[in-house]
């Protein structure tokens, strides 16, 4: 084998290398997105279970003080 022939021989399998780097990365970077969209649904999702549960305690305590304005209002 001549040098031009290993010369291409080495550049098919530098292109070859580059390739399978390209598909890699882009299969890594698809998963990243992946990964973070889920991290963001279940934020979003535990955002507003926080949220819920904070418009309950709310409505609890604000039932409260009614009651209790109510009863100094007999006084």
């Amino acid at each position: 084998m001549g040098n031009k022939e290993k010369y291409d021989k080495a550049l098919e399998l530098a292109l070859e290398q580059y390739e399978i780097a390209e598909e890699l990365a882009r299969e890594e970077k698809e998963k990243a997105e992946e990964l973070a969209q889920d991290k963001y649904d279940k934020a979003v999702e535990l955002a507003l279970e926080v949220e819920a549960k904070a418009e309950e305690l709310a409505k609890i305590e604000y039932d409260k003080a009614v009651e209790l304005a109510q009863k100094e209002g007999e006084k």
